[in-house]
């Protein structure tokens, strides 16, 4: 059939809804801006004023004093980084005397070996001849 063949269209909704008019609506309220504080505009009364002062030295106060105590661990830490080094460097150098005296004593053991085989051989050869 030469009908079913053509493609038709794609079909569209047909549940329109209708335009509201502007008129219909309610008037909204007016709108207010919301007016920006500045400082200008800000009054406080002069014992909060005080009291922020007084709370803001103290805040000051405690900072100085942490960064004191900042220094004063930064100091101490390289105090002791610095005796670290030290302890560090002596134990190398006795690590390092105690191996040589340790080779010393090997060494002076094998000659007391061997001058104790030697005496041992004289002692035998005296005794022979």
């Amino acid at each position: 059939d030469v009908h079913q063949a053509v493609p038709r269209p794609a079909v569209k909704s047909t549940n329109r809804s209708r335009a509201v008019s502007p008129f219909s609506r309610k008037p909204s309220p007016p709108r207010s801006t919301t007016p920006t504080p500045t400082v200008a505009g800000l009054s406080f009364s002069k014992s909060f004023s005080d009291n922020l002062k007084k709370t803001n030295d103290l805040l000051n106060q405690e900072l100085l004093r942490f960064h004191s105590e900042v220094d004063n661990l930064r100091q101490h830490c390289e105090h002791l980084e610095f005796q670290l080094e030290k302890s560090e460097k002596k134990a190398q150098e006795a690590t390092t005397l105690a191996m040589e005296e340790s080779a010393k004593s090997k060494a002076a053991k094998e000659v007391i070996k061997s001058l104790t085989a030697q005496v041992v051989f004289l002692d035998v050869m005296f005794i022979f001849w």
